[in-house]
């Protein structure tokens, strides 16, 4: 993920987290079909690659013997 490089990581996860929640809420409170169907779109593009950051991220923070376990602890959800 290019931003994820640009970016601090810390800061980039937060805000798509935030934007993901924002956009469910959306999709919640929708009135009309268009906007219901509008609105998964939107979430799907912009905000759902946050976990593939969670990778990277914990990849960095591990130590160097421990960077395996970790990035197989993040992908498996363990």
């Amino acid at each position: 993920m290019p931003l994820g490089d640009l970016i601090d990581r810390r800061r980039l996860i937060i805000g798509q987290g935030i934007l993901s929640v924002v956009a469910l809420v959306a999709v919640a409170a929708a009135r009309t079909e268009a906007i219901l169907f509008a609105q998964p779109g939107r979430d799907g593009s912009a905000c759902r690659p946050w976990y593939k950051c969670l990778v990277a991220f914990a990849a960095t923070l591990a130590m160097p013997a421990e960077r395996g376990k970790a990035v197989g602890m993040v992908t498996s959800a363990s």
